[in-house]
């Protein structure tokens, strides 16, 4: 799995190349990041992926998928114990601005999720109570709410 992006907008393109990796595929990241520069790239505000992009990555490769949007730490549990894998959006607001990031998540114990991508040094571990107050802190607007799409597998 990729655990530490390469440029601090590129959350999008490596959750989804973890999905691919996650089941069973592999494709070079750069060719991967080439692809999605023709076809998905945007480059608005935040210079990231919008998550339709997300959507559209995973079509591409022929990955299933259940989106949901507004979910909760019990979703991404409950999509966990089904065998499935979940990669969220979360976002938060720093100095009037808003933030966001993609991780992608495999396992979870009752106080922990396994995140590949953390933001924290590449760290893989996400604890429950901060993705929590992640969730729970974004502005009630529709652009700014969390988001979640379960990989199935």
């Amino acid at each position: 799995m990729i655990n530490k992006q390469p440029h601090k907008s590129s959350c999008g393109p490596v959750v989804v190349m973890n999905a691919i990796k996650l089941l069973g595929g592999s494709l070079p990241y750069r060719k991967y990041v080439d692809l999605f520069k023709t076809l998905y790239w945007t480059t608005g505000g935040q210079n990231g992926q919008c998550p339709k992009y997300v959507s559209s990555g995973l079509k591409l490769f022929g990955i299933k998928y259940k989106k949901k949007m507004y979910p909760v730490v019990s979703d991404i549990e409950e999509a966990i114990d089904r065998g499935n894998a979940v990669i969220l959006l979360y976002k938060w607001y720093r100095k009037g601005r808003s933030k966001g990031h993609y991780v992608l998540i495999d396992k979870h114990t009752p106080k922990r999720f396994r995140a590949y991508n953390n933001r924290k040094n590449g760290s893989s571990i996400q604890c429950k109570k901060q993705l929590r107050y992640y969730m729970s802190s974004s502005k009630k607007t529709d652009s700014n709410r969390p988001q979640m799409w379960e990989i199935i597998i």
